[in-house]
């Protein structure tokens, strides 16, 4: 379960429970022009090496990732072995 904690108009505090996603890409925006993208991916795929236009935070909720560097001692793994 994903809870969205948030500011009402009336600058109170409020929880929204939000289910958790079921496609292989689901969106949530977060505010104008920004959003949280939730991936699924299958076991052993891959993504070809990128340059990200911005910040992006990587949450590894289920299974593992290997994100390679151009320095190979930069290389991680999660969950850490």
């Amino acid at each position: 379960m994903i809870v969205r904690i948030y500011t009402g108009d009336d600058s109170q505090s409020y929880f929204e429970d939000l289910d958790a996603p079921t496609e292989p890409v689901q969106r949530v925006a977060t505010k104008p022009g920004e959003d949280l993208a939730f991936r699924r991916s299958s076991e052993n795929s891959f993504s070809d090496w990128h340059n990200p236009s911005r910040r992006q935070y990587l949450f590894i909720i289920d299974g593992r990732m290997e994100v390679p560097t151009w320095r190979p001692r930069w290389n991680r793994s999660w969950p850490r072995t």
